[in-house]
């Protein structure tokens, strides 16, 4: 129905016959609060699977990188899981599913704050960076699949000088997914391996 403030959708009361056992009350708007609220419980409930895994990246979003160590998490999203399609945005964030201590994001390749990653093979394995810079510092999130057993871990740099490594310690997926080579191309920029970003 159309009023003078726009239009109204009355609520309805379908027959007996048009129920489901998930609606006690056949009422429209009553039926919608309850598929709202189930919807909600979804997005809760895979939020905190996702946490409970070591990631702070959230439902629909990818997954670059992921560290747990000790209470807190590290994690590196892009905007949609399939890294092979362009991305909108990606982002680094640390801290707990509660509350996020640094969040660094980038929109474009190229600018300051952008992301950028390398790969180089080993004997055993390959070794994976992505790296951003913050205010002065350098963070560098990578994987070695090389090492026995694999490891991983988030570095700071300031300057020529390693401020912190902090290890993963946590869950069985820490590390990254995808090796940096093949991670979305329009926002991560490709750059020659750097071993003493490491060091």
């Amino acid at each position: 129905m159309r009023t003078p403030d726009g239009w109204r959708i009355d609520d309805i009361q379908f027959p007996q016959d048009y129920g489901s056992p998930r609606f006690k009350s056949l009422r429209m708007s009553d039926m919608l609060k309850v598929e709202i609220a189930e919807g909600e419980k979804e997005v809760r409930d895979k939020n905190s699977k996702a946490a409970a895994s070591g990631s702070l990246c959230g439902l629909g979003e990818g997954e670059v990188f992921t560290c747990r160590a000790g209470a807190k998490q590290y994690s590196i999203c892009t905007s949609g899981q399939k890294f092979q399609q362009p991305h909108s945005w990606i982002e680094y964030r640390s801290g707990t599913p509660t509350k996020l201590d640094l969040v660094h994001s980038s929109t474009k390749a190229g600018t300051g704050g952008s992301f950028y990653g390398s790969f180089t093979s080993k004997a055993k394995g390959g070794l994976s960076y992505v790296r951003f810079a913050r205010e002065g510092y350098d963070y560098v999130a990578y994987e070695d699949t090389s090492a026995q057993p694999k490891r991983s871990a988030v570095v700071v740099r300031k300057g020529e000088r390693k401020v912190a490594e902090i290890p993963c310690t946590g869950a069985k997926d820490d590390g990254m997914p995808k090796e940096a080579g093949q991670m979305p191309s329009n926002l991560v920029v490709q750059v020659p391996f750097d071993d003493d970003l490491l060091k």
